[in-house]
């Protein structure tokens, strides 16, 4: 089916990429250029492995970081959310009582965030999203940066 809207979104902000950047720094700086700091460790094989222990977790993040992105998309058949690498989400017109763009604010940071108000809300980045709320009363909200365009494929698809 050929979409009516898409949107894809990823972590941009330059901010926590700089938070990500230096926490993998550090401990290369650490272990490399501050021979003082390797005298608290036993041997050069301790500090290795205190740098390797220290990194796995870091680059961990920042691959998911990297490879998150958040796509959805509205069709004739409803509304889609893809939170990748985590799972997709489909919600049939059929199923859903209500659609509309909402500022949810900010609920605690990024990623599946659960909120009373809102429900289940996708986002990666801004406070604007689609506001479903199903038939069964299940509410969910998928984080945009369109929100003017969200706005007119919503109320076109609902007249």
């Amino acid at each position: 089916m050929m979409p009516i809207f898409k949107e894809e979104q990823r972590f941009t902000q330059w901010w926590l990429w700089l938070i990500l950047s230096i926490l993998t720094l550090v401990p290369f700086v650490m272990v490399t250029k501050q021979p003082e700091l390797l005298e608290h460790f036993e041997s050069t094989t301790t500090s290795v492995s205190f740098l390797v222990l220290f990194l796995i977790p870091v680059v961990f993040v920042i691959l998911v970081f990297g490879v998150t992105k958040l796509k959805t998309n509205i069709d004739e058949t409803g509304i889609s959310v893809h939170l990748f690498p985590f799972l997709k989400r489909n919600f049939a017109w059929s199923d859903i009582q209500s659609a509309q763009v909402v500022n949810y604010g900010f609920i605690g940071g990024w990623g599946i965030r659960l909120s009373k108000k809102y429900g289940t809300v996708f986002n990666l980045k801004g406070s604007d999203g689609i506001q479903i709320i199903l038939k069964n009363g299940q509410k969910y909200v998928i984080g945009t940066q369109k929100k003017e365009v969200v706005k007119e494929v919503l109320e076109r698809h609902q007249s």
